[in-house]
């Protein structure tokens, strides 16, 4: 008896029960690959575990006790039994799960996310502090960032002043001549790159500022899925709480989650005052100062060769200083008609012809090609404008100088001309005389298309600053009837929701796991059963969507992460004959909210042209 008692102990004490046979597998229904059968094996947790003792007999122990204590001991061992079979402690899924990392990792994750979710409507925000690029230059930066990024910022860097302007996905730098000079900008071009808005790529300094810092980017990197997009879309990183301190006299908690550590206020509602590459300080408070070019305040044990290192303090923008923002923003595409485009490069097409040339006159005729290296996100096929200038000289002497403005195409070309008029006496001849024709050009950054979609594109974040998205939610879109799905769709409809279902009950929500963090776990479930899927079932995960094609995943080096580059929407399931031909997109809801209309909006424009009307439904535990 004594040896049966023993076998029913849980882990903890001072045996160890058997192995528990697996079940038996689960039978897959008709016309679908091999089923899911029991969770994932048990592992391990990272800190080490001790040795089991020798097993010892309970025997002498239990009859000294005499029948009655013997029977209260055998109910107690059964009662121990049952219920290790039902809850195994140490299973990180249970909900009486007791590893200690795990539970650590679950508080932590419910900070994130309630700060996540305040952050996440934010109209705008402004960011005060520093950051260096890849190459360890670093930048005193205020920035204020509207919730979709569109940015207006001040850098400063080796005693130069940089403006910063991003809408939409472009970005313009305004700088002096010495700034443009470091940065190695053609000679020729130097002074007029100081008079004007100059387009540059988005990751100049480091990383993309308004892809990065947009309120509503950094509340889905602090907790995937929390602004409703799939919550594998972001690597995960293990996050942990670090002991209470104070930043700029506010009481904080800080969290790291991969290389970043988010300061969030002890008090609720829970909102990021700070967030910092690397591990807090080991002081109990945190000053904001004023950093010059030789650092200080903040200070970082070490800069990481080809990482961004940062170290930001953040305050929401009331409702009059987010309205003066969008009217900064505004007010900038007046003068970012003229910008200049640093990604357009011209040549000459051969030598530049000079005829007819006579003592009167002559006429210099050059071919201009352009080269692209990006494409306007606004237009299909994208036109470039170049600003020509031809100079023309006699002897030396200036006779000319003509400036045009020509249209042409993306990696096209354009014929130029140029008259020049003078008169050459007849005392001068006959000798030889040199005309000589120079030309310079440079691209403006945008078309009239471009200024009036990024208009539409301010005006539509000032539409959803006024009204904020409400968190209710349809049950499918296109809006009207519900849709009529072939017999195909139904059937793929029928086995995710059967997934759904398994990895809802399957997943246990851990106590005090907040339940976006658990449904966040959920939908990375989800998405391991549908990768096992066979190839027949034309269901797809991690799709993401973007301008009519597929996305592509790139490296946050903010956040030490891989994820979705701007603007890309990302069902949790595909169904299609293949991803660019989406018959049915499902959606997994693990509260009680279901589809938003902003969301699928969002989702609907970066589907392809002709699968735009495609139906959206959502998936339930």
């Amino acid at each position: 008896m004594g040896d049966t008692m023993d076998d029913a102990r849980p882990p903890g004490g001072p045996d160890v029960p058997p192995p528990v046979p697996p079940p038996p597998p689960v039978r897959p229904p008709p016309g679908y690959g091999p089923a899911y059968g029991p969770p994932p094996a048990y592992r391990p947790p990272p800190y080490p575990v001790p040795a089991p003792p020798p097993r010892r007999s309970r025997l002498p122990l239990l009859l000294g006790l005499g029948g009655t204590g013997m029977a209260v001991l055998l109910v107690c061992g059964l009662l121990a039994g049952l219920l290790w079979a039902n809850s195994r402690p140490d299973d990180p899924a249970s909900p009486g799960a007791t590893d200690p990392g795990l539970v650590e990792q679950v508080a932590a994750d419910s900070e994130l996310t309630r700060a996540a979710t305040t952050l996440l409507d934010s109209p705008a925000t402004r960011y005060r502090g520093w950051f260096t690029d890849a190459a360890g230059s670093r930048y005193d930066v205020d920035a204020r960032v509207t919730n979709d990024g569109s940015t207006v910022a001040r850098l400063t860097a080796g005693g130069q002043s940089i403006q910063v302007v991003e809408i939409g996905e472009r970005t313009f730098v305004k700088a002096g001549v010495a700034y443009w000079r470091s940065a190695g900008a053609p000679a020729r071009d130097v002074a007029e790159y100081a008079r004007r808005w100059v387009k540059v790529p988005a990751e100049t300094f480091g990383f993309d500022l308004g892809d990065v810092l947009a309120p509503r980017q950094v509340a889905e990197f602090m907790a995937p899925g929390v602004g409703g997009e799939a919550a594998a879309s972001v690597d995960e990183a293990t996050s942990r709480r670090g002991p209470p301190r104070t930043v700029d006299g506010v009481a904080v908690v800080p969290v790291t989650a991969g290389r970043l550590t988010y300061y969030v206020t002890r008090d609720e509602p829970k909102r990021l005052v700070r967030m910092a590459t690397g591990a807090p300080p080991a002081g109990g408070t945190v000053q904001h100062t004023r950093h010059d070019r030789h650092g200080g305040g903040f200070r970082l044990a070490a800069v990481r060769t080809g990482e961004v290192e940062l170290a930001l303090t953040l305050a929401q923008l009331t409702a009059t200083e987010s309205n003066q923002l969008f009217t900064e923003l505004k007010a900038h595409l007046t003068d970012l008609r003229r910008a200049i485009d640093t990604e357009v490069k011209f040549s000459l097409n051969g030598s530049v012809t000079l005829a007819p040339c006579t003592t009167n006159g002559c006429t210099a005729t050059l071919t201009l090609r352009n080269t692209v290296s990006s494409r306007s996100p606004y237009l299909s096929v994208r036109q470039v404008t170049a600003e020509v200038t031809v100079r023309m000289t006699l002897d030396g002497a200036p006779v000319a100088t003509c400036p045009s403005t020509r249209t042409m195409k993306a990696n096209g070309t354009v014929r130029v001309s140029c008259r020049a008029a003078y008169s050459i006496p007849p005392s001068r001849n006959p000798r030889t005389h040199t005309v000589r024709a120079d030309a310079t050009a440079i691209a403006r950054a945008l078309a009239e298309a471009d200024i009036r979609q990024m208009a539409k594109d301010l005006a539509d974040q000032i539409t959803g600053n006024r009204n904020p998205p409400t968190r209710t939610g349809a049950e499918y879109f296109p809006k009207g009837r519900p849709p009529t799905l072939t017999a195909r769709q139904q059937a793929a409809r029928d086995r995710v929701d059967q997934l759904a279902k398994r990895a809802c009950r399957e997943v246990k929500q851990l106590p005090g796991e907040d339940a976006t963090a658990w449904g966040s776990r959920v939908h990375r479930r989800l998405a391991q059963m549908l990768a096992d899927e066979p190839r027949t079932s034309q269901l797809y995960s991690e799709v993401g969507y973007r301008a009519g094609g597929l996305s592509r995943r790139w490296y946050n080096p903010v956040r030490g992460i891989s994820g979705w580059i701007k603007g890309t929407r990302v069902p949790d399931v595909v169904f299609g004959a293949d991803r660019l031909r989406p018959e049915l997109l499902l959606d997994l809801k693990t509260g009680s909210l279901g589809l938003e209309e902003r969301w699928y909006n969002e989702l609907v424009a970066q589907l392809p042209q002709r699968y735009k009307n495609v139906p959206v439904l959502a998936v339930r535990c």
